[in-house]
Parts: structure tokens; C-alpha cells; sequence
């Protein structure tokens, strides 16, 4: 078995047996049809190239780019004459550096960086180390940058410096800039820029992907929980819950045959409901609803 670039022109080395020995076969000459190629199990055709002798039964021939556009290439060599000269003989080849072919891993490149570039969507098993470290908590591509600023996608968060404290690294294969960890100093919610510290070596390219690392400043988790609005959680939440809880103090109240019923936002759909004891003797209250 021979490894092969796909779809890259190369030569193979092969020998030849003499017939009915044990001997390599120099000298043998070869004629249209007796050499043969199957691309991934299809049909046999020739090849485009004859072996060239190479002295001592070694022989080699010359495959095109075309010829290697298969994840799997066999060779036969086969005598077409009466008789036979040399031995059946056969090359089996496996390709490489491709999609399509055998092995996708490019053997000619350093595989370090292949393995860093290596998207996450091809590591299936969602507790792989190749999904868990491109989860971040936020990966996505910029909308601009600057020396020390980069510009998050629209869909970051609103709530300012949510990231401050977090590491972002750009990654993008062949894009300026690739490759850079800087630490989020500022982040401003609106305009989604992150100030970072120190300034990038090279600022990296406008749309660049990046990933960012690491867990958000506590005050803005804090303020962005007490900013959430209760609708967002409202078609999972129940009424015994800390959101069931947020909606008997903000949400409508009324009061209805002895019961304080408590609504959801939209003021008409009842989360759920409370058994009232009642006391003449205090101040009735019919309805209660936040303005």
C-alpha cells in the first residue's frame, strides 16, 4: 500500500517478477493495455503513462493529477503477450489531503496547525477535546478592529463589560491577524467593541473569527440577570420557582372567588394561583397590577 497526494500528479515505484521465478524482471517492455488503473472501484482504463525500466526489476511510472482523484487507486500489471514475460503485478495506493480522499489529513503540511484549524463541526462527539476547546463562551466573527480594539458580532452581549476580564483569540485560517490571545479590558455593550490589552502584534483582519475564553465579569453577570425580563424565561417557567416568585411581585393580581391569582405578562394568562384568608376587619383589596 502507497500514500498519495489527491489530486497531485506523482510517480510509483514498483518491481517485476520473471515468470514462473523467483527473480526480479529487468529489462521488460510494456505495450498499450497492459497496464491498467481502477479509480474507488470503477471501471478499468488505461493509464495515461507506461512504466519506465529502472534497472535491476525496479519500475516506475508516472500517474497524473486526474489519476489521483480517488480515495482509493489500483494498478495492475499484467503481460499481454504469449507468454507471459513477467508476473501479474499490482499497486494498491491510498490517497491523502482532501475531502474526497482515503485520508483527509494533509501529511504535507505540519499537522499541529491542522489540528488547531480544525473546525469544530468535524469533531462529532460534543465531549471531544476538539469541541470543547473551540466552545469558548462566545465564537463568532468581528465586525471591525483596531490596534487595541475588536468589534464583536451583532448578536454579542448588550450588557457593558460583559467580557471584561475574558481572553479573546482570533482564529481564521490565512486571515491577518490569526492566531492572537489578548486579554478584554472594556467592553461596550452598544457598539459590542472589546478594548484589549496588549495591542494586537498584527490588527487583525475586519470579519476575523474569534473565540473567547474564560467566564464574564461577575457585576455584569449580576446586572444582566437583574435586567432579564421575565418573559424571556416565561414559556418554561412554572409558578413555584424564583421566576414564579418575580411574577407574584411584578406581574397582575387579582383577586377572584377567594383566590389571588397571579398573571403572566401579557396580563390575560393566569401562572398560577393563591388561596386568600380573608379579615373583615382589614382593608379589602380587590386587584393588584404593576403600572
Amino acid at each position: 500500500m502507497q500514500l498519495r497526494k489527491y489530486n497531485v500528479a506523482t510517480t510509483v515505484l514498483f518491481p517485476l517478477i520473471a515468470r514462473g521465478l523467483s527473480d526480479l524482471k529487468p529489462g521488460a517492455t510494456f505495450a498499450a493495455g497492459d497496464v491498467k488503473i481502477i479509480k474507488d472501484e470503477g471501471a478499468a482504463a488505461n493509464t495515461t503513462n507506461l512504466p519506465t525500466d529502472e534497472g535491476s526489476g525496479w519500475y516506475s511510472i508516472a500517474l497524473t493529477a486526474t489519476e489521483l482523484t480517488a480515495a482509493r487507486v489500483a494498478i495492475s500489471v499484467i503481460d499481454q503477450t504469449a507468454p507471459k514475460v513477467f508476473e501479474d503485478q499490482a499497486v494498491l495506493i491510498e490517497t491523502y489531503g482532501n475531502a474526497s480522499a482515503q485520508h483527509e489529513l494533509d501529511l504535507d503540511t505540519i499537522i499541529e496547525n491542522q489540528v488547531w484549524d480544525a473546525g469544530a463541526a468535524g469533531h462529532q462527539d460534543p465531549n471531544s477535546i476538539g469541541q470543547r476547546i473551540w466552545q469558548g463562551i462566545r465564537a463568532a466573527s468581528a465586525q471591525a478592529a483596531t490596534a487595541t480594539t475588536i468589534t464583536l458580532d451583532a448578536a454579542a452581549s448588550s450588557v457593558d463589560d460583559f467580557y471584561k476580564g475574558a481572553l479573546i483569540v482570533t482564529k481564521q485560517s490565512g486571515a491577518t491577524g490569526s492566531g492572537q490571545a489578548r486579554l478584554i479590558t472594556a467592553y461596550n455593550g452598544t457598539t459590542k467593541v472589546a478594548t484589549i490589552t496588549p495591542a494586537w502584534v498584527t490588527t487583525p483582519a475586519a470579519t476575523i473569527g474569534f473565540v473567547i475564553f474564560g467566564v464574564p465579569d461577575a457585576d455584569a453577570i449580576a446586572d444582566a440577570l437583574l435586567k432579564r425580563p421575565i418573559s424571556n424565561v416565561e414559556p418554561a417557567g412554572t409558578f413555584r420557582t424564583l421566576y414564579g416568585a418575580v411574577a407574584a411581585l411584578v406581574n397582575r393580581r387579582r383577586i377572584n372567588a377567594g383566590n389571588l391569582e397571579v398573571f403572566k405578562t401579557d396580563d390575560a394568562t393566569v401562572l398560577g394561583t393563591l388561596a386568600v384568608t380573608t379579615d373583615a376587619a382589614q382593608d379589602p383589596v380587590k386587584e393588584l397590577d404593576t403600572v
